[in-house]
């Protein structure tokens, strides 16, 4: 099972588990300063993306037996916290009720159920760039839940042995960026066509790698 580890806030109000914290006023634009083995990273702007009744103790203040809680996530759809109705609509700086929170979590649900099926159909007909597109895009709209979380990875583990056993593998490359692998090489090479004029070029993975070919 696939879990995304909680990661601490800073910034906010705090309690329990993150009593010991720095409690500094956020300003208009920073909600968090997020550490990690005592590296400051840069501020992140969060927001709420659905409602777990898994979790019923808040993150941020340590209150327990709530009837759930509002899942905060970063703009990539990174689990950050799990709080209190109240501590979220503190920390989002908005009104924010359990009925607000449910309603999210039931467009967030049908979203993800609908790319994660999509996801397996593709990877079932061999369309292994769809499919990995599909499981980014889950990912970025928000999985929280264990059974989202482990489908999304036995997804992204079959599109890896699929890939690893195709005869050839083919993508693209724009400079200082990672290579986009598609399906064919027709595929990668309108794309590399496409944004030629951005520096894009036609790859290869070979055994030494991906490496630059002829289009």
């Amino acid at each position: 099972m696939t879990t995304t580890p909680l990661r601490v806030p800073r910034g906010v109000r705090t309690g329990g588990r993150f009593a010991s914290t720095p409690r500094p006023e956020p300003s208009a634009d920073v909600l968090f300063g997020l550490t990690d083995a005592g590296y400051t990273e840069p501020p992140v702007r969060l927001h709420a993306i659905g409602f777990n009744d898994e979790q019923t103790s808040c993150d941020s203040c340590g209150r327990q037996e709530l009837r759930g809680t509002v899942v905060l996530a970063d703009d990539d759809g990174v689990e950050v916290a799990r709080m209190g109705t109240m501590c979220a609509g503190r920390t989002l700086r908005r009104s924010l009720s359990r009925q607000d929170a449910t309603r999210m979590e039931r467009h967030r649900r049908a979203d993800v159920v609908r790319m994660l099926a999509a996801g397996e159909h593709n990877l079932e007909r061999g369309h292994l760039a769809a499919a990995e597109m599909e499981i980014r895009d889950a990912r970025r709209r928000g999985l929280h839940r264990p059974a989202e979380l482990e489908l999304a990875a036995g997804i992204e583990h079959g599109v890896e042995l699929a890939r690893r056993a195709k005869p050839e593998r083919w993508g693209y490359q724009s400079p200082g960026r990672p290579v986009v692998e598609l399906d064919t090489r027709e595929q990668a090479q309108a794309f590399a066509q496409r944004l030629a004029r951005h520096g894009a070029r036609l790859v290869q993975h070979t055994g030494a790698g991906w490496q630059p070919t002829a289009a």
